[in-house]
């Protein structure tokens, strides 16, 4: 390995926490189109940083989630549902991204649809009340 490769390796992992930090800054704001942009563009950094693969999954998760956030805030609920099951593809142990996509349907009044989600929780982690919590909110509505 080269010293340039060591650098590249290096680059691109801080330059895509870099620019996912800015993006948060301008989330915080309220400016989500922007925000949007610079976490997309952490994303396809962080996909092409040479790291340790559990470590880069859990960056890119990350980023999924909140590029999910920033589009249930644009109320474009489509990609936020579509990033969040490409982060579960990544890792389906994770149960607060299945909390996620609950709140996601939640959002959008699909009481029925948010059930599975709350419940997937519930198998994951049996001793975590969260999932039985926002099931139970669920069916008393």
């Amino acid at each position: 390995m080269s010293i340039f490769d060591i650098f590249r390796k290096d680059y691109l992992h801080y330059r895509g926490v870099d620019v996912f930090k800015k993006g948060v800054l301008l989330f915080e704001k309220a400016e989500y189109s922007p925000a949007l942009e610079r976490f997309q563009t952490a994303l396809s950094l962080l996909k092409r940083a040479k790291i340790e693969q559990h470590k880069k999954n859990e960056l890119i998760i990350n980023t999924l989630s909140i590029i999910s956030r920033t589009h249930k805030e644009m109320c474009q609920f489509d990609q936020a549902e579509q990033c969040l099951l490409t982060a579960i593809s990544i890792n389906p142990n994770d149960a607060g991204l299945y909390e996620s996509m609950g709140f996601l349907k939640l959002d959008q009044k699909q009481f029925d649809l948010a059930i599975p989600w709350f419940e997937k929780i519930i198998m994951i982690n049996p001793t975590e009340p969260d999932g039985y919590y926002w099931k139970g909110v669920v069916l008393l509505n």
